[in-house]
């Protein structure tokens, strides 16, 4: 006789002896996620490198999300196989986004353990947006990149679609920066601590049109957050001001740590923003030159940033005319709940 699928709640289960699921247990669970997750990355084609370091840290101080119920390890006889972890985010139009991601040891790709994590993280999810307004409109949420890879094939055959898309920029040389000036009254000022939360207020409002924006992502918590990562770096910050008022500003940091592991010297130019009312007047191409200069002055080789490829400020265009080049192309995947 044919041995059916068990069902855990609404999940089928694939025919794995030895599977059992169980809640995260803290620190001693932490270095075979990050071992594995870096495994997923690379085979999913996402330059992303995780460190025991950055996930406690993470962990530690987390964003809509609740580590001891939010990620969900699989096991074979006692062993990890995988997990899954989750968070979501309200955005300003009313709707809630629940974020999903799993991660499968090689030994278990392609043999259903990913889609079962993929859809019991759905019913953590779907218990969590129970207790959301009812009249919000919800999704599911994942990313993938959009050449052929594991992850992509995964949520695709779960029924996510691509509602928007991303491209990874990289300007291959940091040669021939050009000199572009700020507006006059527009100057760029040393960042000191007390400019750290009139900047961040200064970007969460500029970057209130971006489509990836949440009122999540530039809370109290996110505020402070920031300030204990190692790619904190505002020594390398460019921000323009016109008296006491931030109008403008590039974030750049460094990924030691990916930078290691991918043999580049890639410096990053990122959450680019000038706020209303001082748009169209070349403050962010020349924030941009200039940071080009700082990452060249400390060694870097290239520089790199992420835009939304339907940017209604016509950032893909800027971007190109000062020599970035699109790299990678993300596709960012939705499902309705229910």
């Amino acid at each position: 006789m044919t041995k059916k699928p068990s069902r855990t709640s609404n999940v089928v289960q694939p025919l794995i002896p030895g599977l059992t699921f169980r809640k995260f247990r803290g620190e001693r669970d932490i270095h075979a996620m990050v071992v594995c997750e870096n495994a997923c990355w690379k085979a999913d084609l996402i330059d992303l490198v995780m460190t025991d370091a950055e996930m406690a840290r993470e962990l530690k101080s987390p964003i809509n999300m609740d580590p001891s119920e939010d990620i969900v390890i699989a096991e074979v006889d006692g062993e990890y196989a995988g997990h899954s972890m989750v968070n979501w985010q309200g955005k300003p139009d009313g709707r809630r986004s629940y974020f999903l991601y799993s991660f499968v040891s090689g030994v278990w790709r392609g043999k259903g353990l990913r889609e079962l994590l993929v859809r019991r993280t759905e019913e953590r999810l779907m218990e969590i947006a129970g207790k959301h307004p009812k009249e919000a409109p919800k999704s599911f949420e994942t990313y993938a990149n959009a050449e052929p890879n594991d992850w992509r094939m995964v949520v695709e055959r779960e029924g996510y679609r691509p509602r928007w898309h991303l491209f990874e920029m990289v300007r291959p040389n940091l040669d021939g920066i050009p000199d572009l000036r700020l507006p006059e009254g527009v100057e760029v000022r040393p960042v000191l601590p007390e400019h750290y939360r009139p900047i961040w207020d200064a970007m969460k409002e500029a970057l209130r049109d971006d489509r990836s924006f949440s009122e999540d992502t530039y809370s109290d918590a996110a505020f402070e957050r920031q300030k204990i990562s190692p790619i904190f770096r505002p020594e390398l910050w460019r921000i323009a001001w016109a008296g006491e008022n931030v109008v403008g500003g590039v974030h750049n940091f460094v990924n030691e740590e990916e930078n290691r592991e991918f043999g580049r010297k890639w410096g990053h130019t990122e959450r680019i923003f000038v706020a209303s009312g001082w748009r169209k007047m070349g403050i962010a191409s020349a924030l941009i030159a200039e940071s080009l200069r700082v990452l060249k002055d400390i060694g870097m080789e290239q520089a790199t940033l992420d835009v939304d490829t339907e940017n209604p400020s016509g950032a893909l265009r800027l971007y190109r005319s000062l020599g970035y080049e699109e790299k990678m192309h993300f596709s960012f995947y939705s499902k309705p709940l229910g």
